[in-house]
């Protein structure tokens, strides 16, 4: 569809102008489950004819129907997507070494494959703790040198995400 009528159907889905009816197969027996449910809407049509000049018009019948299989195709297929989603999010967080910026950008681009990201809001929480890691064993010196090790974590909704940086860092005294 182009033009207005894109605008105008979304506008009509929302409010219909006629009642909505259950739709029941052709054998009219309604002992049978609903096939789904639609309304017509009558519309008028006009044209420019260019080259007479001259108008023409006549009469539409819209049905506009929404079917039950379809729907319900579509809500599965959202839900696989949304569970494959998490799979992909669930095994990005295992994998250590990605700062925050490169994590977020991994993680727009798993919503974006999946086709979810108008459905999924994300964010990432960041908490670093660092504790010291010395290299090797023995007694604590100032001159033994030792790695800060942080923990980032993740919060998307109520799951937590853990990645592990290592990263070296001076003897810390």
């Amino acid at each position: 569809m182009t033009g207005a009528r894109p605008k105008l159907l979304f506008d009509w889905v929302s409010h219909p102008l006629t009642p909505v009816r259950e739709i029941f197969p052709i054998e009219d027996n309604e002992t049978e489950p609903s096939l789904g449910k639609g309304f017509e809407l009558p519309l008028g049509s006009l044209w420019l004819d260019e080259e007479n000049q001259k108008w023409h018009r006549w009469s539409e019948r819209w049905l506009v129907i929404q079917s039950y299989a379809l729907a319900r195709r579509q809500q599965q297929g959202l839900e696989k997507r949304l569970l494959n989603a998490e799979k992909a999010l669930a095994k990005l967080a295992a994998k250590p070494g990605q700062d925050s910026i490169v994590w977020q950008e991994s993680v727009e681009k798993i919503l974006q494959r999946h086709r979810v990201s108008e459905y999924l809001l994300t964010n990432i929480d960041k908490k670093i703790s660092y504790a010291k890691v010395y290299e090797r064993s023995g007694r604590p010196s100032l001159n033994r040198g030792a790695t800060r090790k942080s923990e980032m974590k993740a919060n998307k909704g109520d799951r937590f995400m853990t990645n592990q940086l290592l990263l070296s860092a001076p003897a810390l005294g």
